[in-house]
């Protein structure tokens, strides 16, 4: 009887000793275990990883960049000063006088000079009709007119002449003094004074 209950209580000592396991391992199923092999580079994505194979995965949202080639050709390139300049200056280009009116000023000049003054303004006029955009035709019209005392008519005849010699400086130069000259004639001391001062502004 006494190797009976010996054995009786053997075999509840080792009951309850896997009973007392089984207790200490409760909860294995809810273990977590973190991915910690890439955690020395920052810029790489981290991965959680649990038992029950759900895996979650959190990554930066990172956008390429490209870098411009150092062969790329600008859009807006600057325009060239030198180009720029002469292409202005074709833009003012003089055109050369025609023959009829080279000869028609000629006659005028040595009319003029013989004091043949109504003779040398119906030249003009005529050389104007010829050719309407010539300014040494406005400037020799306003110095027959200042001789003749014609000041009014003068002035006139003197801007109308500037308005078209635009762009052409010698002819500016002439035309402007001329002005300054029968300003200073017809008592226009202030008018003279602007006028020359223009004159030397080309």
């Amino acid at each position: 009887m006494s190797k009976v209950v010996c054995i009786n209580k053997l075999f509840g000592a080792v009951i309850s000793m896997l009973v007392l396991a089984g207790c200490s391992v409760t909860g294995v199923n809810n273990v977590t275990i973190e991915d910690r092999t890439i955690q020395g580079n920052a810029n790489s994505p981290r991965a959680v990883i649990e038992q029950n194979s759900q895996v979650e995965v959190s990554a930066f949202n990172v956008r390429p960049s490209f870098k411009a080639s150092n062969n790329s050709t600008a859009v807006n390139t600057p325009i060239n000063t030198r180009v720029s300049q002469q292409k202005k200056a074709q833009e003012v280009v003089s055109k050369a006088q025609k023959p009829a009116t080279i000869a028609l000023l000629n006659t005028a000049n040595y009319q003029t000079n013989n004091g043949r003054l109504q003779a040398a303004q119906s030249s003009l006029e005529r050389a104007l009709r010829i050719s309407p955009k010539d300014p040494e035709v406005y400037r020799s019209l306003g110095e027959v007119h200042r001789r003749l005392g014609e000041y009014v008519q003068a002035e006139q005849m003197l801007l109308k002449g500037i308005a078209v010699a635009a762009g052409q400086s010698n002819k500016l130069r002439k035309l402007w003094s001329a002005l300054a000259k029968v300003r200073s004639e017809s008592g226009d001391a202030k008018g003279a004074n602007v006028a020359f001062q223009k004159s030397q502004s080309y």
